[in-house]
């Protein structure tokens, strides 16, 4: 599967491919929320992995252009710093169409998953649909 991660920090941004990658996912990466955008519009993905807190471009504004273009599109959304108000951004997250949230710190396993079960529920969510 095809993932791409948003986030404007290189150290998470590079640690998060490897363990996508071990895992098996193809990785494609972006330093910011435009060039994330331009990234899903040139090469597509199944899964988005998106901070919510970025200069320029937020994970909201990414989250909610994204959700406008491919609604079914699963979503993940992280964050990390002050924990009140990044659960307040991530619940926003959700409201934007955001299927999991992760908050940092967070390990491998909670990141895998939270890929999981977001493909698993588009999957699932398919097939619920196709045989209603």
């Amino acid at each position: 599967m095809r993932v791409l991660v948003i986030d404007d920090d290189p150290v998470l941004r590079r640690t998060l491919a490897r363990l996508l990658e071990r895992a098996g996912h193809i990785v494609l990466l972006a330093g910011d929320g435009l060039r994330g955008l331009r990234l899903w519009r040139d090469e597509g993905a199944e899964l988005v992995i998106t901070d919510v807190r970025m200069p320029g471009m937020t994970g909201l504004e990414v989250m909610l252009q994204l959700h406008q273009c491919a609604p079914e599109l699963p979503i993940i959304a992280i964050s990390g710093g002050d924990p009140s108000r990044d659960w307040e951004l991530l619940e926003d997250a959700k409201l934007l169409g955001a299927v999991e949230l992760l908050s940092k710190p967070f390990t491998a396993a909670d990141l895998g998953s939270a890929v999981h079960r977001a493909t698993h529920r588009r999957h699932d969510d398919k097939r619920g649909t196709a045989s209603a």
